[in-house]
């Protein structure tokens, strides 16, 4: 009989160090949950901060305005932004893709190299790239492109091409 009840009680202190490791493991899933859904949100609301996305949503717009038959041109822009625009629903017309390979940050202003890639050829030939020049500023808390200055580096840079480089 004495032996019996020692098992009882070593059994009851099992299921007791059981029942505080499955609680462990609980919380422990919880704070894992809890904190995978925090970086995640952190992540979600800083991919709308930063010079990168203001320059990822502006293209974002004039890619959509070009698929909708370019009523951003319509806008009161200069000249040099007007053929700025174009050449981008250009080249979005043409399905070209872009990356942002470098960015400079000097103070409130960043100067950011974009390269635009279009598709490989049917012959199978690589795409032609083609490399601009943005600055994005940012005021407040807040980044946006500068399209007047973003336009007169490119008109600059393309009155500097030869003659039958130019769009």
């Amino acid at each position: 009989m004495f032996g019996r009840g020692v098992r009882c009680l070593s059994s009851a202190k099992g299921n007791l160090y059981a029942l505080k490791m499955r609680k462990r493991q609980l919380w422990g899933t919880i704070s894992a949950t809890v904190l995978a859904g925090l970086t995640l949100a952190v992540f979600y609301f800083l991919q709308f901060y930063g010079p990168e996305s203001a320059i990822w949503q502006f293209n974002e717009q004039v890619k959509e305005d070009a698929g909708q038959g370019g009523q951003l041109l319509s806008g009161a822009f200069s000249p040099n932004e007007k053929r700025f625009l174009y050449t981008l629903e250009l080249m979005y017309n043409g399905g070209v893709a872009i990356q942002i390979p470098y960015m400079q940050r000097l103070g409130n202003e960043v100067d950011a190299i974009v390269l635009y890639t279009f598709p490989r050829v049917s012959g199978g030939k690589p795409g032609t790239s083609m490399a601009m020049i943005w600055v994005v500023v940012r005021s407040g808390k807040v980044w946006k492109v500068d399209l007047y200055q973003t336009a007169k580096i490119f008109q600059r840079n393309q009155t500097s091409l030869p003659e039958n480089q130019g769009p």
